[in-house]
């Protein structure tokens, strides 16, 4: 897990002659949807978005409004998303339906704040930690799709790095004859690491580098 070993993976995919897809295009035999839930950093999501723009591969990445590890609208992350969406990325809504009781009203408020900030239409959604949600995968959302429907999750090939699972020999072995959606969090890609757990404490040693930042930069008395 390495940003090198992540275009090396690329790179190995074009070489098969694989294409990368949005997801408003129908499924077609060698045909790959590459998603980024964007659980932790959007400074990582720009990092591996670069890597994928220097090989004119477009994939999507989904943003959480409800993160507690990062704002969506602060000021550095609305350039980053806005820089991904530049770079000719999809860009959308990464939906956490487990802190709403009524999922429907809150992807709504959700949607419509997410279309007023980034002048983009949310037409499809990533589900956060989907669990219980999977019983009902094919539930619809108004005006909207998402990444656990059938047709994106069951009824093609669905490889998943989700806890920082290894899918590296999975990739070696894609099948052109097959269509693949392939979700990446760019947590485990950006640092090199033997376990998911060293690259979660590098990104927390980040996060505390950071946040000691902002608090000098926002309140004087910080280094009184």
């Amino acid at each position: 897990f390495t940003i090198e070993k992540y275009r090396y993976l690329l790179k190995f995919i074009l070489s098969k002659n694989f294409a990368f897809k949005s997801y408003k295009c129908p499924k077609k035999n060698g045909q790959i949807y590459l998603r980024h839930d964007v659980d932790f950093s959007p400074e990582y999501a720009l990092k591996i978005a670069l890597v994928e723009s220097e090989l004119d591969i477009k994939s999507t990445y989904f943003f959480m409004l409800s993160s507690n590890t990062y704002n969506c609208l602060s000021k550095i992350n609305k350039e980053i998303i806005e820089e991904i969406k530049f770079l000719g990325h999809d860009i959308s809504l990464h939906f956490d339906p487990s802190i709403y009781d009524d999922i429907h009203n809150g992807l709504q408020k959700e949607k419509t704040i997410f279309e007023d900030n980034f002048c983009k239409l949310v037409e499809i959604v990533s589900i956060h930690r989907p669990g219980n949600f999977l019983l009902d995968n094919n539930q619809k959302f108004q005006g909207c799709s998402h990444t656990y429907e059938d047709k994106f999750f069951k009824e093609l090939n669905y490889i998943s790095d989700s806890g920082g699972r290894d899918i590296i020999s999975r990739i070696m072995n894609l099948d052109i004859k097959d269509v693949y959606q392939i979700l990446i969090h760019p947590i485990w890609w950006i640092s090199q690491h033997d376990t998911p757990k060293k690259a979660l404490d590098e990104w927390i040693k980040f996060n505390n580098r950071f946040i000691t930042d902002e608090v000098r930069k926002n309140c004087k008395s910080y280094d009184n």
